[in-house]
């Protein structure tokens, strides 16, 4: 099986074709690059959300995440379109739905990526004991982090959130609407 083919079997996030060729230096017929293309576009010009996504997808199907019971993820929606944060997260249920014993441990500023967490629990798609949500908050009074857990029960409702978090949205439109009858 060649590389590309390989390739294609485990990049299953996107319809986009992915492949690898090697390019000849024209100064020296002995050195060449790998050069990865994304759509007949050489990889390095395609955008940094894309290559993050692809990175990523490779990664979970590599041999070596396979063989990891525990995988760390600093923010995997850097980079990414608030659309596709609940699409990483997604990425990352189905490959639990491949291996039952893998473990993530993703640290996230993403809205998208909670919410879509909580709505595979309320879809009955993810279990609410198999999985953790925590927030990690600053004491100033110790001077130090702490983590606060917040529960999602089986409807996908939490029981605690923190104040101010992911609230820009309401936010900014509480701000727009009252810019708006302030106005008239």
């Amino acid at each position: 099986q060649t590389i590309n083919s390989k390739v294609k079997t485990h990049s299953t996030l996107t319809a986009k074709e992915l492949e690898l060729s090697v390019e000849l230096v024209s100064k020296n017929a002995w050195e060449s690059s790998l050069m990865t293309y994304f759509d007949d576009i050489p990889f390095h010009y395609i955008g940094k959300g894309e290559q993050c996504i692809i990175k990523t997808d490779l990664a979970l199907s590599h041999r070596k995440s396979k063989e990891s019971n525990l995988l760390l993820i600093e923010e995997p929606e850097s980079h990414l379109h608030p659309f596709a944060h609940a699409q990483i997260a997604q990425l990352f249920f189905d490959s639990l739905l491949i291996d039952k014993n893998k473990k993530y441990l993703i640290e996230t500023h993403s809205q998208n990526f909670v919410l879509r967490l909580r709505r595979l629990i309320a879809e009955g798609k993810l279990v609410p004991d198999d999985r953790a949500l925590y927030y990690v908050d600053f004491n100033e009074e110790n001077n130090e982090s702490e983590l606060k857990r917040i529960i999602i029960d089986e409807n996908g409702n939490v029981d605690y959130w923190p104040e101010g978090i992911f609230s820009e949205s309401l936010d900014e439109t509480i701000g727009i609407r009252t810019a708006q009858i302030d106005n008239r």
